[in-house]
């Protein structure tokens, strides 16, 4: 899957195509490129610019959009004549020969000047060139395997789960020949979205088609919406005949029955000895944190912690993940993990110390560790904890703290040795103090290429050296997202390390020198223009700020003004959107 942000436009009034034009104000039509001589008239005024001028992506999709609509707007599908034919592969053999005479056009003029018209016009004629030569592909001529591949392609390149699903019904509704080779292409249907409950009917079906293929299943529920005990049961008969070829489980509910049962169906894996492919297993649950809310424990085996896969040892397990539901540790088999994630549990249905030492003495390639409100049990005696050797992890790179006490995360955090961490995550820590934990990090990770911070807290000037302390480390930082921070840790970046106070100018020590992406969601965005004013005049390399979509649509008038301004001043900063199903491209996460 592959998402791209948006340029943002800044200017406050309704968004309308850019599209440049020649300094007479008029547009050059793409048919009066179509001789060469009109091209390289001298007559012909040729307005060039920077090619780091040039309109943002979002102005060519809508010209896309319409050139596209106008072609196909009256057209009705329909067996061709074999003068059509003719004169279609005359059509776009024009159309190929227009476009060569342009593109050979925009090479003589090279460098990083571009003409505005010619491009345009070569935009509109490859344009009308993709609208038009496919009425002549004879796709259904092809073998099936490449039609398979060719489904699988796009079918793989959807956004979202909804416009797959959507994607892939439309394969199958075209004619009869594209159904049946879609239906009989098991791939296709082997990534469930289980989303249509209560009944199932689609999700059961696609399950049906995947036949023996390795199977991707993704459970969801809503608040809306809820999963039941008796509809998880019935999904369950149908989900058991395939679990030796499920290679990925994740399930998303909001009360604890459907998950339980959910625990329970697997455990047949021990019962049955069942042999597994899965490598991926995920559970979620959605309500309140911490609290058993609904009949709960049904039936009233439930009531006692289930071990994963009823104990069983499954060999190609490599990523688990419980947020909000814990297992029997001491009886569930983790070991050779790359993604080791537990969330929101009380303390005391956690792993103890030495479970959670074993998972990671175990686990010497694991890549990935998440604790969010959860980690290891304290030991009864604390001393016993003081005198463990931290468990070396060198292949960790993605390590994610946070919604706990502070000496919590000192404790936690001094049972692993880390220091390839690139990507850190650091969510709320609760105390007066932070500096004991933000030393520890300073010896610990210093490698990190990209931060995220979820700190909501105000921080106390307690921490504020240590902290200053822990950034002017981390030499490597080029990525920082950040989401509801509080504006005391967010001006740490703006702080000369030398005398642990805000800098003054370009002349003095700047913190994280390659910072060059900032992500921005939900924080108060008064301070967000002049925060970057800042760090750009330090000399810092900031390149591009992206901005959460939900969080750009609440900016201010004025802080939208402060923005475009920002841009003007500064012409290598690049301002942009990000959907909520999008990703930054520079990001490693």
């Amino acid at each position: 899957m592959s998402a791209h942000a948006t340029d943002i436009e800044l200017d406050l009034d309704e968004p309308t195509l850019i599209i440049p034009a020649p300094e007479d104000g008029s547009l050059m039509e793409s048919s009066t490129l179509e001789r060469l001589d009109v091209v390289t008239s001298s007559s012909t005024r040729v307005p060039r610019i920077p090619a780091s001028r040039w309109p943002p992506a979002k102005s060519w999709l809508q010209l896309a959009a319409q050139i596209e609509s106008k072609i196909t707007q009256n057209w009705v599908p329909h067996a061709f004549s074999q003068r059509e034919i003719r004169d279609y592969r005359v059509l776009t053999q024009k159309f190929i020969s227009v476009i060569k005479v342009m593109e050979e056009h925009q090479t003589r003029i090279g460098g990083q000047m571009v003409d505005l018209r010619v491009d345009q016009a070569l935009f509109t004629k490859r344009m009308e060139y993709r609208t038009t030569f496919y009425r002549l592909f004879r796709i259904n001529d092809l073998p099936v395997e490449i039609i398979n591949n060719i489904f699988s392609f796009v079918c793989w390149q959807a956004p979202d789960s909804q416009s797959g699903i959507k994607w892939r019904l439309y394969l199958t509704s075209i004619c009869r020949h594209w159904r049946t080779v879609a239906i009989n292409h098991a791939t296709l249907w082997n990534a469930i979205w289980m989303t249509d409950g209560p009944l199932f009917q689609q999700s059961l079906t696609w399950l049906d088609r995947a036949g023996r293929s390795d199977i991707d299943i993704r459970l969801n529920d809503t608040p809306q919406k809820p999963l039941t005990l008796e509809g998880t049961q019935r999904l369950v008969q149908h989900i058991i005949p395939k679990i030796s070829h499920i290679r990925s489980f994740v399930m998303v509910a909001q009360d604890w029955d459907p998950i339980l049962c959910i625990i329970d169906a697997f455990r047949r894996v021990a019962e049955e000895r069942l042999p597994m492919i899965i490598r991926t297993f995920e559970v979620h649950r959605g309500g309140s944190v911490y609290v058993q809310l609904g009949t709960g424990y049904q039936p009233s085996f439930y009531t006692q912690p289930m071990p994963l896969f009823g104990g069983a040892i499954v060999p190609s397990l490599r990523h688990v993940a419980c947020n909000g539901v814990h297992f029997d540790w001491d009886k569930s088999h983790l070991s050779d993990l790359l993604t080791f994630d537990i969330r929101r549990m009380p303390l005391d249905k956690t792993p103890t110390l030495t479970q959670f030492r074993s998972i990671l003495q175990n686990s010497p390639e694991m890549e990935k560790l998440l604790l969010d409100g959860a980690g290891p049990q304290h030991p009864q005696n604390a001393e016993v904890a003081k005198n463990l050797q931290p468990i070396p992890l060198p292949k960790l790179r993605f390590l994610i703290l946070g919604d706990f006490h502070v000496n919590f995360a000192l404790y936690t955090l001094s049972q692993i040795t880390c220091s390839g961490v690139i990507d850190l995550t650091l969510m709320d820590l609760f105390g007066e103090d932070l500096s004991p934990f933000f030393d520890l990090l300073n010896e610990k990770v210093t490698s990190v290429q990209s931060l995220t911070l979820l700190v909501t807290r105000q921080l106390s000037p307690l921490s504020i050296e240590s902290i200053v302390k822990w950034l002017h480390s981390l030499n490597e930082l080029y990525f920082l997202r950040i989401s509801g921070i509080h504006k005391t840790f967010f001006d740490l970046f703006l702080y000369n390390p030398e005398t642990m106070l805000p800098a003054n100018g370009p002349s003095e020590p700047t913190l994280c020198p390659k910072l060059t992406y900032l992500e921005v969601h939900s924080m108060d965005t008064d301070f967000l223009p002049d925060w970057v004013e800042k760090r750009v005049s330090f000399e810092s390399p900031l390149k591009k700020i992206y901005i959460g979509e939900i969080l750009y649509k609440t900016l201010s008038k004025e802080n939208l003004e402060k923005l475009a301004k920002l841009r003007e001043r500064h012409k290598n900063l690049t301002l942009c959107t990000l959907s909520r199903h999008q990703k930054a491209p520079e990001d490693i996460s």
